[in-house]
Formats: C-alpha cells, sequence, structure tokens
C-alpha cells in the first residue's frame, strides 16, 4: 500500500523524501517496481456505484433493494 502510494505521487515529490516520510527503503521501492503485479493486483475491483450483476437484487433482503 505504501508503495502503491509512492508511485502515485513521484512525479509531485522525490522518492527519496516519500520513502523518508513513508518509512520505506528506496530498495525496497525499486525492488517492489520490477515484481510482476500480483492477481489480486489485475483484478478489476467493483466499485460501490456498479450496477448489480444480473440477477443479484432478487437475493438482497426487501428493505435494501
Amino acid at each position: 500500500m505504501r508503495f502503491a502510494f509512492l508511485e502515485e505521487h513521484r512525479e509531485m515529490y522525490a522518492v527519496l523524501r516519500l520513502c523518508q516520510v513513508l518509512e520505506v527503503s528506496r530498495s525496497g521501492y525499486y525492488a517492489w517496481r520490477k515484481r510482476p503485479m500480483s492477481a489480486a493486483e489485475t483484478v478489476p475491483q467493483a466499485s460501490a456505484d456498479a450496477p448489480l450483476p444480473r440477477g443479484a437484487r432478487k437475493n438482497l433482503p426487501e428493505d435494501s433493494r
């Protein structure tokens, strides 16, 4: 999670400074960047605003529809 934050903000701030603030090593960050993405990172996460899959509404309690 820290490395992902660092990756998102590395163009705004120096990597060295971000690593210091997040208390991670630069070598750990660069090693993380070289690793292939895990299955959890490649599977898109459902958004709270995304429509429910077909048939999912019938499984919800009546008061939450």
